[in-house]
């Protein structure tokens, strides 16, 4: 035969710019583990330099056979010559000796040819060590049957120390392989093992053209071009070329004509007409699967896609799956593609149609309107539109819908459902002028066409309009108009109406008629919706319930996606700044105000914006001394934002601010008369909540200027109207501020009565923190409760009877115990256990202990005491029951008098927790609650209040008793609470450094719950700190066994970093 082309068997040179793939030769490593290693990827994936660089640098020392694989390899009788050549590093001598073999062979037949070269394999076999045999480029023989049969027979008969590694730019099917793979034995790699990360792409970037890029230009090279190897080192020459002219924005795509030159010529070209025509039918969508295929690709032709399908997987073609049975190419290649197809195909715009016609029928309304739109199926694309439109809008997909519509012609833009889209997008931009612009050109076509719905939801846009800038009245003509306008079955747009409906109630200050609004919400809707506007916090707010409407919200905060639908001043960190500026808490009020300026400025939208500066302002009055100038500067940009949108009403919460920076300052004449603007304002919009609130601040003002007449008769207005609205937090404010004036006043009867109120208001609504702390309605300077408790005393000292009226507020009649077991005291004297005659007395007293907060239905009460009883039989059980519970609680009830404890309110019932009735449960929550307060600003009277709480925590919520659901539910609350305020106080001692105190508190966790992984971190950090080693580690021991034993889980990875960080100490 003709003489051996060396280079065909000589393993290829390395190129001087190569990186070390160190992850790719993690997986490279485990070659020698099989027999058989199958790289798949197509050009310019960097296979073989990958290969070569691994060996050359890992595998220096083990024998290697090189078969570089062409065209020109075809031929059965020259593939096995050039394979015996190549592994004649192997076995020396086989190359000599097979040629000279064959020569004499007359019957070339692959099984003569195998033969041969087992038996010469047999016959030089010497080695003693493992080895490998290369073959590159296999695609070139694949469709060769004869070389497919003779070497997968070869695969099946090679010596077992020799691993055979193809390289192939399409899937190797030879059954050999399928029957290792199903084995197990096939080590495999694909197109995605060989892509550059973006830490790659920069150490190559950086040792090709010797320069540093910003990681910003990094990740966009790698967006880009996926980690394709062969086009990071286009785009390396090119900057090595022209330094400093690095291509990498979106419109550039890296300047690839070269390297899609390379495409058409040395990938494309090659395929067979119908493969291109799948290529380029298939690139025009971002990815595709089976049925697209078959209904767009083989719609006119006479080809199986199924077939078809498997034929582009099989050539490799930069092809990658992304789901079950779903596709797409790599991105430059179908840039490529698409290029290919503008220039080809004649007909692009029904094929266009056609695709937007086959995502229709999907339900995929946005590819669908995509595809209509290149086609320029104008009224279909409209009507798609139109459809999804305000969806997108309120989904926060403004952008994309403004992207599509201003692709449509002028004339296809006028529909009345893209108005309604247009109104919703300018209402959430604070742009309130062009949303009633939009909503009315909207309601005027819907009208004229008699479409009631369509109506209906134009009034609805509007009525929210005049909601968000707090007009009530208009919100209201428009609201009834949209309700109106609704038919029988509307039932859902009805809950939304009488939803807005009931938070207009609350902008006029009306509560009470708020939640009748929402009793009929319910009644027509009877289930849960989102409470997309907050209404249950504002009503919460407006009722003075603040601890309840920050623990609603912050839990609400957590779940809600960043791309929420804004809702204006109703915003969750804008009501909790709020809150905490109620209750003192500077800081987190801060925290809640810059958050939601950001939120504003994410969605551009300027009047949560000013209300965000607002709320700033509120929060640095608690500090004024200190903050003075931002504060103001805060007031002045939010009064300057709300000058140019124009809203009236959201200027009064400005002036709210105003008036007492300038009555801190000493300028009463200002601030009155920038507090009577505000409530002129809010008159005029009807809001009795705010107006009270801002009679209340002139009242703060005027005394804090030491005008006590003016602010006692602004103060009594406030009162009056606060107890109008309900709002029993604005009350104590006001007792707060009349026990202020009154104080400085010396009107001494009128002093008494008003701090007994204060006090009885602030244990009764639990807002005692205006009696501790500087807050935004009470005491903003810093002014403590002890002059006005010193004085009070004084004023008593003669007069036994009014003592004894306010002791009657703080010592109880009747104290319920739950926790380590259930006792009730009457008068200080333990009820005996012998009066329960009946369990169902005991457990309705349960019932009403865990369900304390709302009066409860008795038909409810009734289910969980006798869940299979008849109506009528358990309501005479409950009616006996009932009155067992009254009589031990209250023994000397007069007959036919109402019960004190227990207050019937139509069909509901309610245990009353008051002065005359307490419970160690409200005691620990309150104790818990002020601990939690104080922990940022005292930690020495946070830590004094969790001893207190975790005193009354003496064992299990009604241990030994057999309880409800209800009941259960709440023991694990307490529970919960309880182990949360424990672990608190272990941290508070080991900042202090009182490790034993530390140690007790950690061990007394476990006790209750043995996996509370932090209690054990809370120990390690104990005998860290005493650098005992030894008890560190049987610490982190005794955590590990017991999460693993308990939950079959690990340690943390923060508890692994405690014990590492102390072990190496």
């Amino acid at each position: 035969m003709r003489d051996i082309l060396v280079s065909k068997i000589t393993v290829p040179t390395l190129d001087d710019k190569v990186i070390p793939r160190r992850k790719l030769y993690s997986k490279l490593s485990k070659i020698l583990q099989y027999p058989v290693t199958v790289l798949t990827a197509g050009a310019g994936y960097g296979k073989t330099t990958t290969l070569v660089q691994y060996l050359s640098e890992k595998q220096q020392r083990l024998p290697l056979g090189w078969y570089n694989l062409g065209p020109e390899d075809s031929s059965l009788y020259f593939f096995s010559i050039y394979l015996a050549a190549a592994m004649d590093s192997l076995f020396p001598g086989i190359k000599s000796w097979y040629c000279a073999h064959v020569e004499q062979e007359d019957d070339l037949s692959w099984n003569i040819l195998f033969f041969s070269l087992m038996l010469g394999i047999e016959k030089f076999d010497t080695l003693e060590a493992e080895g490998y045999v290369v073959i590159d480029d296999w695609q070139s023989v694949q469709k060769d049957s004869d070389i497919c049969t003779f070497f997968d027979r070869f695969l099946a008969s090679i010596p077992a120390h020799i691993h055979v590694i193809i390289l192939s730019r399409e899937y190797v099917n030879l059954p050999q392989i399928e029957r290792l793979r199903m084995k197990g034995s096939v080590l495999d790699f694909f197109p995605t093992d060989f892509l550059f990360t973006s830490d790659e792409i920069e150490e190559f970037l950086h040792l090709v053209t010797s320069s540093s890029l910003e990681k910003q230009e990094i990740n966009m090279i790698w967006e880009q071009t996926e980690g394709w190897i062969i086009v990071v080192k286009l785009l390396a020459n090119q900057f090595k070329e022209n330094p400093g002219h690095l291509m990498v924005d979106a419109s550039s795509h890296i300047g690839m004509e070269h390297f899609f030159e390379y495409l058409s010529h040395d990938v494309f070209s090659r395929q067979a007409p119908e493969i291109q025509n799948f290529l380029m039918m298939t690139s025009l969508v971002e990815n595709f699967d089976l049925a697209y295929c078959r209904e767009i690709v083989c719609r006119d032709a006479p080809v199986d896609a199924i077939d078809l399908l498997e034929s582009v997987i099989k050539t490799g073609l930069f092809i990658s799956r992304i789901g079950n049975r779903v596709y797409r190419y790599h991105s430059l290649f179908k840039e490529f593609l698409r290029l290919e197809a503008a220039v080809r195909f004649q007909n692009i715009k029904i094929i266009y149609k056609n695709i937007g016609e086959f995502y229709y029928k999907q339900n995929s309304s946005e590819s669908a309107l995509h595809f209509y739109i290149l086609a320029e199926q104008w009224q279909k694309a409209s009507e798609i539109l139109a459809q999804v439109c305000r969806y997108w809008v309120n989904s926060g997909r403004q952008k994309v819908f403004g992207d599509y519509l201003f692709k449509l012609p002028h004339k296809y833009q006028q529909n009345p459902c893209i108005y309604l889209a247009l109104g919703d997008w300018a209402r959430f931009s604070s742009s309130y002028g062009k949303a009633v612009y939009w909503y009315k050109q909207a309601e005027k076509q819907f009208k004229d066409k008699h479409d009631f719905l369509g109506w209906s939801q134009s009034c609805h846009g509007l009525g929210e309009v005049y909601l968000d800038i707090i007009q009530p009245n208009q919100a209201q003509k428009y609201l009834r108009q949209a309700y109106k306008l609704l038919g029988s079955r509307q039932e859902d747009e009805k809950g939304e109406l009488l939803y807005l409906m009931s938070e207009n109630a609350i902008n006029h200050g009306q509560s009470r008629r708020a939640e009748r609004y929402l009793r009929l919400r319910h009644h027509v809707v009877p289930f849960n919706r989102v409470d997309k506007n907050n209404l249950q916090a504002r009503i919460l707010l407006r009722t003075g319930q603040i601890q309840k409407v920050i623990t609603l919200l912050e839990r609400k905060l957590k779940s809600e996606d960043i791309d929420r639908t804004p809702c204006s001043f109703r915003e969750s960190s804008l009501i909790l700044s709020l809150c905490y500026s109620y209750m003192g808490d500077s800081e987190r009020a801060l925290k809640y105000a810059r958050s939601s300026i950001i939120f504003a400025d994410k969605i551009q939208s300027p009047f949560i914006a000013v209300i965000g500066y607002v709320r700033t302002g509120h929060a640095l009055l608690l500090d004024y001394r200190h903050t003075r100038e931002i504060c103001r500067q805060a007031y002045e940009k939010a009064q300057i934002m709300a000058d140019e949108l124009g809203i009236e009403r959201g200027k009064t919460e400005i002036y709210e601010g105003r008036c007492l920076m300038e009555a801190l300052d000493g300028n009463w004449t200002e601030a009155e008369q920038i507090g009577l603007q505000a409530i002129a304002i809010s008159e005029k919009g009807h809001d009795a909540w705010f107006t009270a609130m801002m009679y209340h601040t002139l009242g703060m003002s005027a005394a804090l200027c030491r005008h006590y007449n003016e602010g006692e008769a602004y103060s009594c207005k406030a009162l009056a109207l606060f107890e109008k609205c309900g709002d029993y937090f604005g009350q104590s404010a006001c007792y707060w501020q009349l026990t202020y004036q009154y104080y400085h006043l010396k009107e001494q009867k009128k002093f008494c009565n008003s701090y007994e109120q204060l006090l009885y208001y602030c244990k009764k609504y639990h807002v005692s923190f205006l009696l501790e702390q500087k807050t935004f309605l009470g005491d903003v300077t810093g002014f403590t409760i002890v002059p006005f408790r010193e004085y009070y005393e004084f004023l008593q000292q003669d007069s036994l009877q009014s003592c004894h009226r306010l002791k009657q507020e703080y010592f109880p009649t009747l104290y319920i115990k739950t926790f380590g077991g259930f006792k009730i005291l009457c008068q200080g004297q333990e009820i005996s256990s012998q009066k329960w005659h009946r369990k169902a007395a005991k457990q309705l007293l349960f019932l009403l202990i865990a369900m304390r907060e709302a009066p409860v239905d008795k038909e409810k009460l009734m289910l969980f005491l006798w869940p299979d009883v008849e109506k009528k039989v358990a309501l005479g059980n409950f009616k006996v029951v009932l009155n067992q519970l009254i009589k031990i609680l209250e023994p000397d009830r007069k007959p036919r008098t109402e019960s004190k404890f227990i207050v019937k309110k139509d069909t509901s019932l309610q245990l009353v927790i008051n002065a005359a009735c307490l419970t160690d449960v409200e005691q620990f929550e309150r104790a818990v609650m002020e601990a939690d307060t104080w922990l940022r600003r005292d930690k020495e009277q946070s830590k004094q209040l969790f001893l207190r709480a975790l005193a009354l925590y003496e064992g299990e919520y009604l241990a030994g008793e057999y309880l409800d659901d209800v009941s259960l539910r709440e023991r694990d609350r307490l529970q919960l609470m309880a182990i949360k305020s424990a672990e608190k106080l272990s941290s508070l001692y080991v900042q202090q450094k009182e490790y034993e105190q530390a140690f007790s508190w950690a061990e007394r966790i476990l006790k209750i719950d043995n996996c509370w992984e932090r209690a054990y971190q809370l120990k390690m950090q104990c005998y860290g700190e005493q650098h005992n080693k030894s008890l560190l580690e049987r610490v982190y021991r005794q955590c590990v066994i017991t999460l693993r034993s308990e939950l079959a889980i690990e340690p943390s990875e923060e508890t692994n970093h405690i014990y590492q960080t102390y072990k190496s100490y």
